[in-house]
Order: C-alpha cells, then sequence, then structure tokens
C-alpha cells in the first residue's frame, strides 16, 4: 500500500521546488503531494498574508483533497506550518516529518529562532517592501545555498518569490508542544 505525502515547502518557494523529492516517492510508489500555500503563490501579495492565513491553505488542502493517514513533511519555514496544521488537522495525519526544518514551541515566531542579526535585516528589507521580504542575492546565496556552484545558486534564487513576512513574526497558534 503507497504511503501518502504532502511535502510543504519553505519561504520563498513554490511546491515545483519539492518536485525532484517528489519524483523520488513517487517512482518507490508512493503519493506525494506538493501544494504551494498562500504567501507563496507568484500573484500573492506577500504583504498582507499572515502565518495563520499560510496555515489554513495547508488544512484547507488537506480537507479539499480528503486526505488522510498523511506523512506531513515540512522543509525549514515549512515546519512552522506543519507544526500549526497538525494542531488543527491530527485527525488526517499519520506522521510529521521536519526536513531541516524550524520545530516551533507553542506562541513561538520563526524570527525568534533566527539568529538575531537576521531579524534586524528581514525588519529592514520587509518595511521598504509593503511587509514582503526578498533577501539580496549575496545575503540568499551565503545562509541558504553556500554548498552549490554559482549558476545553480544563481538559477534557484531566479524562482523565488517574495515571502510574507509576517509568516516569520507571527506567533504559531499550537494548543501543545509538537514534540
Amino acid at each position: 500500500m503507497p504511503d501518502i505525502y504532502v511535502l510543504v515547502h519553505g519561504a520563498w518557494h513554490t511546491g515545483d521546488a519539492l518536485a525532484p523529492t517528489a519524483d523520488h516517492l513517487r517512482a518507490r510508489g508512493h503519493v506525494v503531494h506538493c501544494p504551494t500555500l498562500a504567501g507563496n503563490r507568484p500573484d500573492d501579495h506577500a504583504g498582507e498574508i499572515g502565518l495563520r492565513d499560510a496555515t489554513d491553505s495547508l488544512v484547507d488542502y488537506l480537507e479539499r483533497h480528503d486526505l488522510h493517514n498523511v506523512r506531513l513533511v515540512g522543509h525549514s519555514y515549512g515546519g512552522m506550518l506543519v507544526s500549526a496544521a497538525a494542531d488543527r488537522a491530527a485527525h488526517r495525519l499519520r506522521r510529521i516529518i521536519y526536513a531541516n526544518a524550524f520545530v516551533p514551541l507553542p506562541g513561538e515566531r520563526l524570527v525568534d529562532m533566527a539568529p538575531p542579526h537576521y531579524k534586524a535585516l528581514f525588519d529592514a528589507i520587509a518595511a521598504a517592501n509593503n511587509g514582503a521580504l526578498m533577501l539580496p542575492y549575496e545575503v540568499w546565496r551565503e545562509t541558504f545555498i553556500n554548498d552549490a556552484d554559482d549558476a545553480l545558486a544563481r538559477e534557484t534564487f531566479g524562482r523565488l518569490n517574495p515571502q510574507p513576512y509576517r509568516c516569520f513574526t507571527d506567533p504559531v497558534p499550537l494548543s501543545r508542544p509538537t514534540a
């Protein structure tokens, strides 16, 4: 019997970023979904979207597709989303998997878990861009993809979308610690 996976992208990405992982799992007979969640869709107004909106879109996706026994996988910022979604839709899940992801405590914010110097940088960029956060290439490359060659890093950077900063500053609504 195949497992059902829902792969949740990180900040600045869409579900397409997880296509290679999805292909790997599908080749082994599993069912894999890679939704692009609210705030990360190319036409979204990043300054208007918060963590609750992104979480709602994940829970809505699970419900709309009537998914059960799901292995919910969150990458990076996606850890915030799978934690919040699990708190609301545990009956649909078999397992939560954190892939190099943030694992928040109740009420914690992503900026609380990031190095302090990033908060000041994020605050300044978001303030200048109506709540949308897009890092300069040099900062993004050094922080997130410093092990790739420049061509791959630039190609990857070119696929990113502005990230709603409220998704980093809103507290995660958990009724209890995920762990």
